[in-house]
């Protein structure tokens, strides 16, 4: 086998090799947006903190996610988050540069259920959780 050759099954099996090493992307379908837009998407709140959230789903399948405490006419001092769809919940990872935690959102019993995961500063690990319901 001439040299030609033997680099270039060398090529194939190394490209056929990064291929399988390469980290799994799916990207969301439309169903899966539409299913997420209908969980998640409105006003929802948390009556004992007065917190409050305004979720939406873009069509590319990213949420937006407003958060604020307080009336309804302080949205413009509400702090925006971008979320991810995984399957039934929305993730958002942490961001470092702000000192926002790991968070997920989900739907349990017709309420939104808020968890962050951080650690605190012994190492310890906590994670909060904070229920939020529909607003009419």
């Amino acid at each position: 086998m001439n040299i030609i050759k033997k680099l270039t099954i060398c090529a194939v099996y190394l490209l056929i090799f990064c291929l399988w090493l390469a980290p799994k992307v799916s990207a969301q379908t439309s169903l899966e947006i539409k299913k997420a837009d209908k969980l998640f998407s409105g006003f929802w709140i948390d009556r004992k903190t007065s917190r409050q959230l305004l979720i939406g789903v873009e069509k590319d399948g990213y949420v937006i996610i407003n958060d604020w405490t307080g009336k309804m006419q302080d949205r413009g001092s509400a702090d925006a988050y971008k979320a991810n769809i995984k399957g039934e919940k929305l993730i958002m990872p942490p961001e470092f540069e702000h000192h926002a935690p790991y968070a997920e959102i989900l739907i349990l019993n017709k309420k939104l259920i808020y968890l962050t995961k951080f650690k605190d500063v012994t190492g310890k690990e906590v994670v909060t959780r904070q229920s939020f319901v529909k607003r009419n």
